[in-house]
């Protein structure tokens, strides 16, 4: 059974809070979604590092306890990954279709995954689109079916760079009018809610940044079980062989 879990700081009474209060929260909120044991999954070295940074700025003598926890999830040397793994050293080296044009980047490989039936069900069903499970999958980008923010450019039909023409708009520009659809977007659109900054998303309604920022860390998650169903299925496959 997968359960969804999310928290993002609410970002609200910022007066008197220190960097170091809000990584605590942080910090308390994962260890409840993922307990004090078994293998963590991720993608790429960026979340072990972030592990590692929370727990250099945390204070030895005061925040002990974290510290052996982070320690145990996230290792302490290049050798030592604690509890991580790395699903992008599995998958490299070990899968390769024509769909991933050489690249192992998650934005590549889920539409890959996703041609397989089984596969792009699973998503479906762990994002709640039940409206898309009839779309043939076959060369389709999940991330491109994440719903425009309301508000937004794209589905005012306002404020498209001065071009009558979309397609006049290089294809990142246009996934940025629509919402959250990148790692950059979520980076853009954090610091608009933490920061007030409107220079990506001006005028979109706060609450509307916030829960599509949440929807595609959502897919971002999902996006980990779906490939690792589709890497499994491939490796029965071959020991069928």
């Amino acid at each position: 059974h997968v359960r969804h879990r999310e928290w993002l700081d609410p970002m609200n009474g910022g007066c008197g809070r220190t960097l170091r209060s809000v990584d605590r929260t942080f910090v308390d909120h994962l260890r409840q979604a993922i307990g004090d044991s078994g293998p963590v999954m991720h993608w790429a070295a960026h979340e072990r590092t972030v592990l590692r940074t929370l727990a250099a700025r945390l204070d030895p003598n005061d925040d002990r306890e974290r510290l052996d926890w982070l320690r145990d999830l996230a290792g302490e040397t290049k050798q030592d990954h604690g509890r991580l793994i790395d699903m992008l050293s599995v998958a490299e080296g070990n899968v390769m279709t024509p769909h991933q044009q050489g690249r192992y980047s998650m934005k590549q490989l889920l539409p890959a995954a996703c041609r397989t039936d089984r596969v792009w069900h699973e998503l479906c069903e762990l994002m709640d689109w039940q409206h898309h499970r009839a779309i043939v999958p076959s060369g389709r980008d999940p991330y491109r079916l994440l719903p425009p923010l309301p508000g937004s450019p794209v589905q005012t039909g306002i404020d498209t760079g001065g071009s009558d023409d979309e397609s006049d708009l290089d294809p990142a520009t246009m996934d940025s009018l629509f919402g959250v659809r990148c790692g950059t977007d979520a980076i853009r659109a954090f610091q608009q809610l933490r920061y007030g900054s409107d220079s990506t998303w001006g005028g979109v309604d706060t609450a509307a940044l916030r829960e599509s920022l949440l929807e595609y860390c959502k897919l971002d998650t999902a996006a980990m079980v779906a490939v690792w169903v589709w890497l499994t299925d491939l490796a029965e496959h071959a020991d069928r062989q």
